[in-house]
């Protein structure tokens, strides 16, 4: 705060944009994670759905955005769709990623589900101890990570001897 008589005071505020350092620390990589994927992305938002595909096509995923729960299912149940993991916000206009998640685990189980949300209070109603769930924003490392867990926590145990 700088005050002068007669002139007027200023307030000068520093408010920093993140709550970790935008440098990396030293031998901290400033890479994103690698992952070889197909992802369904399911976001209603068009700004954010570019976002983060952007984000997953540089860590190496193909990624197919959609933006309803509705088109979601529908390419994800196709016989054909390929797909290794689903990424799916969970407050939508048409349909939510949790209604998704669940029909999805029903009649494709194979198919992992990450949701994410900016909406704390639907975090909690999500169903199911072992389902993911992010919180807008995320670092692609963070989504990256995620997507990895849920993909490999699905491919079945090798047998034992």
């Amino acid at each position: 705060v700088a005050s002068k008589l007669r002139v007027g005071t200023t307030v000068s505020m520093l408010i920093p944009a993140t709550a970790k350092s935008a440098q990396p620390s030293r031998g901290e990589a400033a890479t994103v994670s690698k992952l070889s994927a197909r992802v369904l992305l399911v976001e209603d938002s068009p700004e954010l759905s570019s976002s983060i595909a952007a984000s997953l096509e540089k860590s190496g995923c193909v990624v197919t955005p959609v933006s309803s729960a509705v088109e979601a299912e529908r390419l994800a149940l196709a016989p054909d769709s390929g797909f290794d993991v689903v990424l799916s916000d969970i407050v939508m206009p048409e349909g939510d990623g949790v209604a998704l998640a669940a029909r999805l685990r029903k009649r494709k189980p194979e198919l992992p589900v990450v949701l994410i949300t900016g909406y704390s209070r639907e975090v909690r109603h999500a169903v199911g101890p072992d389902m993911e769930i992010l919180a807008k924003p995320c670092a692609a490392d963070e989504i990256v990570g995620a997507l990895s867990r849920a993909i490999s926590a699905q491919r079945p145990a090798s047998p034992m001897h």
